[in-house]
């Protein structure tokens, strides 16, 4: 972990469209949450290198759950955490396994990977390649992004 953290520190870079991403939604009034199979270690190094803490109302690490992804319950925390249910969220998810855990939790959810259009993310409530390309559609037609 700490070789991990110390090269996020001195080579991390943002996923495309990030910064972009969390301040649309910031913006738009929405809570943000990070809810990751992620260690806090790793979280805290992102968050510090990319300066992102300040977007989000609720950080969720699947080190405090007894099962990380793709089972749901780090869903299901960051859900008590904001203090909403499951119908009220969205998920933007760049995995198969956090995928899995955020339909297993009963939340919408977009995924944004490079292979978005594979079978297995069919049940999802959008498909991008990357973070430009939702934002580009939210801000064409917001009711046609999701």
């Amino acid at each position: 972990l700490q070789r991990i953290t110390r090269l996020i520190a001195a080579k991390g870079e943002p996923m495309r469209g990030v910064q972009e991403a969390l301040r649309y939604f910031r913006e738009a009034g929405y809570k943000i949450a990070l809810a990751t199979s992620s260690s806090r270690q790793v979280i805290a190094a992102v968050l510090n290198k990319l300066s992102l803490w300040h977007f989000f109302d609720a950080i969720s690490s699947a080190d405090d759950e007894p099962r990380g992804k793709p089972h749901p319950a780090v869903y299901l925390t960051t859900l008590r955490k904001l203090n909403l249910n499951a119908s009220q969220c969205l998920v933007i998810e760049d995995s198969f396994t956090g995928f899995c855990a955020a339909q297993s939790a009963g939340i919408a959810t977009i995924v944004i990977a490079e292979d978005s259009q594979h079978a297995r993310f069919q049940a999802a409530a959008g498909r991008y390649r990357a973070l430009p390309e939702l934002l580009e559609a939210l801000t064409a037609a917001p009711e046609a992004a999701v």
